[in-house]
């Protein structure tokens, strides 16, 4: 006997789905990362800046916007698939779909800075004035961390009303036989009040 088909996969079957997709999107993002960067490395030779800062400058602006990108993908994803995801098979459903948006996240920002230090050693180990480069690290971690901050509560908000609207909610009132003809649940009067 079969099981009826249902319209929602389990948490563990859509993990793997995320996985994949996630996957390919960033292994495609990588090879487009390094003919970018190729290019910018050229044009700054042509004009006699590769080894400046201004060179890192332009590097940490493009790995900044390069990780708003895979950051914004993520989240993205995670909140378009909500109605896909069977919500009801874990008893903290929010914290499951946050902890996969931080992990994936994070590793994304382990992966991005590691991407701009091997591009940008060479071109730090020639400056003399090494403080522009630290500076541009910094503004680089602190952009990524306010990023997935940001996405991180837009995950939050879209999963917590996505199951605050879709909880079976009891009618109040009761059109049932009795001595005035309908009455009033209290219970669920109760619960809706103090729950909300």
């Amino acid at each position: 006997m079969s099981c009826p088909p249902t319209k929602y996969m389990i948490y563990d079957e859509y993990k793997r789905y995320f996985s994949e997709i996630i996957e390919k999107e960033f292994s495609e993002r990588n090879h487009e990362i390094q003919r970018n960067v190729l290019s910018l490395k050229n044009e700054m030779h042509k004009r006699g800046l590769l080894n400046s800062s201004i060179t890192l400058q332009k590097l940490s602006a493009f790995f900044e916007a390069e990780y708003q990108a895979r950051c914004d993908f993520i989240a993205n994803f995670i909140i378009n698939q909500i109605g896909k995801i069977d919500l009801n098979t874990s008893d903290d459903p929010v914290t499951k779909v946050k902890n996969l948006f931080q992990n994936r996240a994070f590793e994304e920002k382990e992966n991005i800075l590691k991407l701009y230090l091997e591009t940008g050693n060479a071109i730090e180990k020639s400056l003399l004035n090494k403080s522009f480069s630290s500076e541009f690290k910094k503004t680089l971690l602190s952009t990524i961390d306010a990023r997935i901050e940001k996405n991180n509560l837009y995950v939050e908000l879209e999963y917590k009303s996505y199951i605050f609207a879709n909880k079976e909610r009891k009618p109040i009132i009761l059109l049932t036989p009795n001595f005035q003809g309908f009455g009033i649940d209290l219970r669920t009067l109760w619960k809706r009040i103090f729950e909300t």
